[in-house]
């Protein structure tokens, strides 16, 4: 099931994030890396506790694509923060872990 699911985020971030997925793909970097525990957690792993709070209301809400959502807004973030400070695969990971 997880393989499934970090399979569908790939092939989302390719369709709504194809600079950024391309990017990644440049860097040898699958979203296994860091969407795994994301994923297995539903985000409690290392996020702030109200903010988890609302994704999981979203999820009891809305399903599997409130967490779609929330992944692809956080690799977007991460994206725009890298590419503003023309950074590496480095300081993505210290945005997104």
């Amino acid at each position: 099931m997880l393989g499934c699911r970090l399979w569908q985020l790939e092939r989302l971030l390719a369709t709504h994030r194809p600079r950024l997925a391309a990017h990644l793909a440049r860097l040898g970097v699958l979203p296994t890396t860091f969407a795994s525990e994301w994923f297995l957690t539903l985000f409690a792993y290392n996020w702030p506790t109200a903010w988890v709070a609302r994704v999981w209301d979203l999820f009891l809400v809305h399903g599997a694509v409130a967490i779609f959502a929330t992944a692809l807004a956080i690799c977007a973030l991460a994206g725009s923060e890298c590419a503003a400070a023309g950074a590496g695969g480095g300081d993505l990971w210290r945005t997104v872990g």
